[in-house]
């Protein structure tokens, strides 16, 4: 319809308000918001594999190195069991010596000691032969762990697991 003289609209056109402008515009940024949350999804979703695969890299890296040290420790204490085994009883010197080369060896090992077995009742037999063996001050000892954290003499018990020898030898580990 046209308009008719004296400019009032004709039927049809009556009460028709403009669009406002943020109608057209909010659609277009509706759509920009969902694109930029899926392509922040598809980014985190990316980077986590990523940290997941460098995860497990460096996770298989880590484990090859200590299956290769545990693998080398096995090995190690087998050839000292078998150098003990060699030797006559009593005679650390070489013993010692073995140790001494194994832990230069392999700086990852820290000690190798012998705690044997030993009866309640062989007890002090056992440090009287530690004792002339060159340890004057030989006892049966255990950490006080309750207490101030210093080593005691053991509790009579029926069975003794002491250190009768060590490697590198430290001051206090078999004199009391």
């Amino acid at each position: 319809m046209a308009i008719a003289a004296g400019n009032r609209p004709t039927e049809g056109t009556q009460g028709a308000k403009p669009v406002p402008a943020w109608r057209y515009y909010l659609p277009v940024l509706g759509s920009w918001c969902v694109a930029t949350l899926a392509s922040l999804a598809l980014v985190l979703t990316l980077e986590v594999r990523d940290a997941e695969e460098r995860l497990r890299q460096r996770s298989s890296l880590a484990f090859a190195s200590l299956h290769g040290r545990v693998q080398v420790n096995d090995v190690v204490l087998e050839g000292f069991a078998a150098a003990l085994r060699s030797l006559p009883p009593m005679d650390d010197s070489r013993v010692r010596d073995y140790a001494r080369a194994m832990l230069a060896r392999y700086p990852h090992i820290e000690k190798l000691g012998i705690s044997p077995r030993i009866l309640g009742s062989r007890r002090a037999t056992f440090e009287a032969q530690m004792r002339a063996m060159g340890y004057a001050d030989y006892e049966v000892r255990t950490l006080d762990y309750d207490g101030d954290r210093r080593w005691r003499p053991a509790p009579p018990a029926e069975v003794h697991y002491p250190v009768a020898f060590l490697e590198p030898m430290t001051a206090d580990a078999l004199s009391g």
